[in-house]
């Protein structure tokens, strides 16, 4: 319509109509761009808020499981100290040489057994963290990251991230310390499964080297993956407040 008014303006030489007509038509189409892009940048926040509450409950995840992580590796860790101090009559070391110097040892709870644990299932259980890095791995895959406003909170996302892969590779190596352990009880004549206190540990310890080697291994690495998580556990829980803050209305 807008268009054949305009033709006759054009026929009855009726330039001001005809100017008039041209501003209409292009305030329509800026409004029309308007609120389209509006449309859109309510869709991204909306999205962005959906991703953010996805990714706040991951992170929820993530801090529940690293402290079920880290009660078992200070359990583990604890049982493996005792055994290693009755063994040798020796206190655990407190620091650990470096190349760039001593770095201190976690300190951990005296263990306590009871009547139904064996120390030796103590020391050996181990339990892994895997973190729920759904929501980031969809926004990362589908360019969907774009939509963080945030970019303090896109370089913590990839900073944690990376830091709970870090994770995952310590655990891979204190997987292999296990093993060694496992296969030095083995060789010792123990299984995990075998009911036995801390003295009888200690005494086991003392006769076979290798096995006391593996221990010491075992428990010096447990202290680093204990660090590790404590640092992570610190992201996870920044990371999750500020998504949170993003999202409160």
């Amino acid at each position: 319509m807008i268009l054949r008014r305009i033709s006759v303006h054009v026929k009855d030489q009726n330039w001001f109509a005809v100017g008039l007509d041209f501003v209409i038509v292009v305030i329509g189409v800026f409004i029309g761009i308007q609120v389209s892009n509006w449309n859109a940048a309510r869709e991204d926040r909306s999205n962005e808020t959906l991703y953010l509450g996805y990714l706040a409950e991951d992170l929820q995840s993530d801090l529940n499981e690293i402290d079920d992580v880290y009660r078992v590796t200070e359990w583990r860790m604890s049982a493996l100290a005792a055994v290693i101090s009755g063994a040798t009559g020796e206190p655990m070391p407190s620091t650990r040489a470096m190349p760039q110097g001593d770095v201190p040892i976690e300190t951990v709870a005296e263990y306590e057994p009871t009547a139904s644990q064996s120390v030796i299932m103590a020391m050996s259980l181990l339990v892994t963290f895997d973190s729920s890095d759904l929501t980031y791995s969809t926004l990362v895959s589908t360019g969907g990251i774009r939509l963080v406003r945030n970019q303090e909170l896109t370089r913590g996302m990839q900073e944690y991230y990376a830091a709970a892969r870090e994770i995952q590779r310590i655990e891979s190596r204190l997987t292999i310390y296990r093993d060694e352990l496992t296969r030095a009880l083995q060789q010792a004549g123990v299984a995990w499964i075998d009911p036995m206190t801390v003295t009888a540990a200690s005494e086991v310890a003392r006769n076979h080297p290798e096995l006391l080697a593996a221990m010491k291994n075992f428990w010096s690495f447990n202290g680093y993956h204990l660090r590790t998580l404590v640092a992570v556990r610190g992201l996870a829980a920044e990371l999750k407040s500020t998504a949170e803050r993003e999202t409160a209305p």
